[in-house]
């Protein structure tokens, strides 16, 4: 006998905001470090290897296009470290600390060097790697913890994918309501990082790498009123009930 299970509201609100919050965080730190890091993502970090190649074959490449390649074994140390964070006793959760810390740091470390020495490209690719830190981190919460937000809150495409395969199944039957939960959830995490992108563009134009305080001081609030336990069983904020 299937017996209905009532989603406690704050459990649900908190996968909401805590899924607009990461996914907002990733596309200002993409952008942020693209446009004020030369062309580096900290996010989307393979994509590193496409500007790569770009700049290569059309001889573009330089110092800094051979260290871009770096944000890749710093991501995968980053990843490893927060999956060793969580195997030795310390909740998911605290994930999102060491995240908005690093983004602090990488904001405030931005800030103090174009003070003291003027913009300098060499810091950059310090700040950089900072930031790729902390998006590691934040990727191996999603993994470590998925019933906390509605999906991967970095890299948009499989977010997407789903959002195509949902929209069919409610098109194909108006009363699919899962699809149309599925619609709402990866609504929530393009939105939200597509208004993180905008933002990061427009804040770098004029800050620079030191934008990054932003959404380090946003992910702070994210991990302050991240009250839930790590083993929240609910995900959708749009169901009433579970069976």
């Amino acid at each position: 006998m299937n017996e209905s299970k009532v989603i406690e509201p704050p459990a649900a609100k908190h996968v909401l905001w805590t899924s607009i919050t990461l996914s907002f965080a990733a596309g200002f730190a993409d952008s942020t470090t693209f446009i004020a890091g030369n062309e580096t993502f900290s996010a989307h970090v393979t994509g590193n290897f496409i500007i790569f190649g770009a700049k290569l074959v059309g001889q573009q490449a330089d110092q800094h296009t051979w260290m871009s390649l770096l944000t890749f074994p710093v991501f995968v140390m980053a990843v490893m470290t927060g999956g060793w964070w969580v195997s030795s006793g310390r909740t998911s959760r605290s994930l999102l600390l060491l995240e908005s810390l690093l983004l602090l740091l990488a904001g405030v470390t931005a800030c103090v060097f174009t003070i003291w020495t003027g913009p300098h490209s060499n810091m950059n690719v310090i700040v950089v790697m900072i930031a790729v830190t902390a998006m590691g981190f934040q990727n191996a919460f999603s993994r470590l913890a998925p019933a906390l937000t509605f999906g991967q809150t970095t890299v948009m495409t499989g977010n997407v994918t789903q959002a195509a395969l949902a929209i069919r199944e409610y098109l194909a039957q108006r009363s699919n309501m899962t699809a149309a939960a599925k619609i709402k959830e990866q609504a929530v995490l393009v939105g939200g990082f597509a208004s993180g992108c905008v933002a990061g563009a427009s804040l770098s134009g004029w800050l620079g790498l030191a934008a990054l305080v932003l959404p380090g001081l946003i992910m702070s609030m994210c991990y302050l009123l991240h009250d839930q336990p790590d083993h929240l069983s609910s995900r959708s904020i749009f169901n009433k009930t579970t069976k």
